[in-house]
């Protein structure tokens, strides 16, 4: 299994997805060199960016036309893993829980 990250704005997958998906949340896009089913399911461990302070990172895969989640994963020191079964244009975005507008800080405002 081979795997090409990218900046969330410039992989296969059309930067306004991501950004409609991410907002201002970090992010990355992953092209896998082998595509479709592999018959087996892989772990995929992605080595965060110095400062990235987020908590988790959620998988998202291209199926036909539509970005679909796939798996999410805490992040351990500076680690997320994710478990893989098919090679797909993918991004992964980081991000707190609860902070739902991606602002890095969980308020009154995103519990509302």
């Amino acid at each position: 299994m081979s795997v090409t990250k990218t900046e969330k704005e410039s992989g296969n997958i059309p930067a306004a997805s991501i950004t409609a998906l991410a907002g201002s949340r970090e992010g990355q896009q992953l092209a896998f060199a082998n595509t479709g089913t592999y018959g087996f399911s892989g772990k995929l461990s992605i080595l965060t960016e110095s400062g990235n302070q987020a908590e988790k990172g959620v998988f998202i895969q291209k199926k036909g036309d539509k970005l679909l989640l796939t798996d999410s994963a805490l992040l351990n020191q500076s680690r997320v893993t994710f478990t893989v079964t098919e090679g797909a244009d993918s991004a992964v975005i980081y991000g707190t829980n609860g902070d739902t507008d991606g602002d890095g800080a969980v308020k009154l405002t995103d519990m509302m």
